[in-house]
């Protein structure tokens, strides 16, 4: 199973979730879905979350039994 873990990134960094949603255009509700565990991102978006944070996406997920 896959589990978004970039909250912590974003904290890093700085940003707030409708930051960070207006910079990737998606909506803020999508992300919080993600840091809740309500939803994983798709890989796709998922790049584009990792390039406005500058990391590497796989920064953004983890994977978990």
């Amino acid at each position: 199973m896959v589990q978004y873990v970039g909250k912590k990134v974003r904290l890093e960094k700085n940003e707030t979730v409708r930051s960070l949603a207006k910079k990737a255009d998606i909506s803020s509700g999508t992300i919080s879905k993600w840091e809740t565990g309500k939803a994983v991102p798709e890989l796709t978006i998922l790049e584009l979350v990792a390039n406005v944070l500058n990391v590497n996406p796989w920064d953004l997920v983890r994977f978990v039994e």
